[in-house]
């Protein structure tokens, strides 16, 4: 029984924490190529996105019941930011914005796709027996 929890241990440390490096390499390359400036993100960005992750993959191994959840928390985080997008009235602003909640939105993507690997692969090793 210890080696479960130690696999759900490395396993949803993985989904966050590597997911997290994984999310900001995508994330500074795709500024990098649309020539976008860096500006400072909120402080709590980083835990949010490890947090994020490790929910995605939690849920894919609370089982079917809990998939909306996910889902619902998904559909938040990309509702606020198209909320934030939709009130920007100045044109160069629209346009530098827009490029950044694309990079947001494929980001958000592949957090989403990081957690839910994660939890799959959690859950085939958490039902691997050891002979």
């Amino acid at each position: 029984m210890s080696y479960k929890l130690i696999i759900l241990f490395l396993g949803l440390s993985f989904s966050g924490f590597v997911g997290h490096f994984v999310v900001r390499f995508l994330n500074t390359r795709l500024r990098g190529y649309l020539n976008l400036e860096k500006k400072h993100s909120a402080k709590l960005t980083a835990t949010l996105g490890v947090l994020e992750r490790v929910i995605y993959s939690s849920c894919i191994l609370a089982g079917e019941n809990f998939y909306t959840y996910a889902g619902i928390f998904f559909g938040l985080k990309i509702a606020q930011r198209l909320i934030v997008f939709s009130k920007i009235d100045s044109p160069e602003k629209l346009e530098d914005v827009g490029q950044r909640t694309n990079v947001y939105f494929i980001c958000n993507i592949v957090s989403l796709a990081f957690g839910i690997v994660s939890g799959i692969i959690i859950r085939y090793l958490w039902s691997y027996e050891p002979k």
